[in-house]
């Protein structure tokens, strides 16, 4: 598959320190070759300018993996909602359409590429008003300056988490264990302040009971819920004071 390493891409890494670090530095290569694969078709049928590409992840590094650095400088692995989890590249190409080599520090999600897509192939939905997702073109064209997104959700059973403005909110209902981050000044979120912001908390509460209310209930439900550590790896022991999540599954 696109992802899998050869041997050779793998034993050009060996000069990286670890058997894991190798392995992961090969795959890396493994992607970036077939990517670079299919760039090269769309301009052999000289179709790449007018085509979208969107590059992403579906979540940050996984524990298992056990690379302590892959996520740094941020928190968390692929099992939490912590910015380790869940901040993943999002790279946009599209030749004729949006201009290189620019940036954005704007809050999207996965589910924005629905209506990114749709809009880009000019399709008009009927279900356009009921979709989570935003067209993201506008922004990406500085045709808009403002947030795609006020507030964003995060849900894995009882581990949940919302974005509104700058405020980041964490909650582990299985022990009561809760965060906030101030993203602007904490964007590694280093400093808990969940006991210095009430009225903040009381209102992102509020707004997260609105959205799971208005939530179906999974067809099928977690068997089982495992606390996971947030600054180490699988495997490694559990000290007094390490901070952890639930994570259901």
């Amino acid at each position: 598959n696109p992802l899998q390493a050869l041997r050779s891409d793998v034993e050009q890494m060996n000069h990286m320190e670890g058997h894991n670090l190798q392995v992961y530095s090969g795959m890396i290569a493994a992607l970036d070759r077939s990517v670079g694969k299919v760039v090269q078709k769309l301009k052999d049928l000289d179709i790449h300018g007018k085509t979208l590409i969107i590059f992403t992840s579906d979540n940050g590094g996984a524990n298992y993996i056990e690379l302590e650095d892959i996520n740094k400088p941020y928190r968390g692995w692929k099992i939490s909602f912590f910015e380790g989890g869940i901040r993943v590249p999002y790279i946009v190409s599209w030749p004729d359409k949006i201009k290189p080599e620019q940036t954005s520090n704007s809050a999207v999600h996965h589910f924005d590429i629905f209506s990114t897509i749709a809009s880009a192939a000019g399709i008009k939905s009927s279900y356009e008003n009921a979709l989570d997702g935003v067209n993201l073109l506008p922004y990406i064209n500085n045709e808009k300056t403002n947030q795609p997104h006020q507030t964003l959700f995060w849900r894995s059973g009882n581990h949940q988490s919302v974005l509104h403005g700058k405020w980041k909110y964490i909650i582990s209902k299985k022990e009561n264990l809760r965060w906030l981050f101030d993203t602007s000044v904490d964007p590694v979120e280093q400093n808990n302040i969940i006991e210095n912001h009430p009225e903040e908390v009381r209102l992102i509460e509020e707004l997260l009971a609105q959205f799971n209310s208005k939530q179906k209930d999974p067809l099928f439900p977690s068997t089982y819920e495992a606390p996971i550590l947030i600054d180490k790896f699988d495997g490694q022991q559990y000290e007094e004071g390490d901070e952890y999540i639930y994570w259901s599954n």
